[in-house]
């Protein structure tokens, strides 16, 4: 039995697929064409002058997305919490918004330190209450003054996407979860290790999935954190880091050693 090819030679998902058109600005000038679009710039809080995103990008501390048309920042507040400012020409709003938004909460979960992201919605606007809500967020608190536009300050929701909440709707984790177990499963057949039957459990799929994407993307003690709380919600055996490099993880009868440059994975140790 062979193992699965890496996630890098096909697209798992659709969600995958999204991911990887993705990429992160450090030079705005993409940005500055969206921000400034006539159909833009009186929605985005501002003033009624061209906007400069330019100092925004240059906080590494800060992260800008971008896809075609589509962008999403993520002003980091304070550790591991971000603010969403989105926003997309005409052309490319509805569904490829959707899209890209999935794909852009996902880097954000799973290849940063982001445990809650925050956005806000402006009294009256329908469109940014629809799609916020969504893509899973919920409602915080209100403030009377916390949009500024040229006629003043105006009334604002806060709401919130948590880790947590992500992770139990987000597209694409079931899949990376059936991954993981299908590369183990095809370890063992190549050691000749023999295991007890996995029942394919989506539940189970989806936060091992999501523990991956978070080890592949970089994030590996975020990945083993988060997954330990699954485990520990549902009395399984907690996952142990045997070692950081090379990567190797005791989960259950078995050590895995995982090479994050090729996402493949091998039977260390059999107990």
């Amino acid at each position: 039995m062979n193992a699965p090819a890496p996630a890098t030679d096909f697209a798992l998902s659709p969600l995958h697929a999204a991911v990887q058109r993705v990429r992160r600005c450090f030079d705005a000038a993409v940005l500055n064409e969206i921000v400034n679009h006539p159909a833009v710039l009186p929605h985005v809080g501002g003033t009624g002058q061209e906007l400069d995103l330019g100092p925004v990008v240059q906080d590494i501390t800060n992260v800008a997305l971008y896809d075609d048309g589509i962008a999403g920042i993520f002003n980091c507040l304070a550790p591991g919490i971000y603010e969403l400012h989105s926003m997309a020409v005409p052309e490319r709003r509805g569904k490829p918004v959707m899209s890209v938004a999935a794909a852009c909460f996902h880097i954000m979960f799973t290849r940063t330190s982001a445990i809650e992201i925050i956005t806000r919605v402006p009294h009256g606007n329908l469109r940014a209450l629809v799609a916020a809500k969504a893509a899973g967020f919920r409602l915080e608190f209100e403030t009377s003054g916390g949009w500024i536009t040229p006629e003043g300050p105006k009334p604002v929701a806060w709401y919130r996407l948590s880790l947590q909440d992500w992770a139990s709707r987000a597209p694409g984790l079931i899949e990376r979860g059936r991954w993981f177990h299908a590369a183990v499963d095809a370890a063992a057949a190549r050691a000749g290790v023999e295991r007890d039957h996995h029942p394919d459990d989506d539940t189970h799929n989806r936060y091992a999935g999501m523990a991956c994407e978070m080890i592949l993307g970089g994030m590996m003690p975020k990945g083993i954190h988060f997954l330990n709380r699954y485990n520990a919600i549902t009395r399984a055996r907690p996952v142990q880091v045997l070692s950081h490099n090379p990567l190797v993880v005791h989960i259950g009868d078995i050590a895995l050693g995982i090479d994050l440059a090729t996402e493949t994975i091998e039977i260390v140790k059999a107990q």
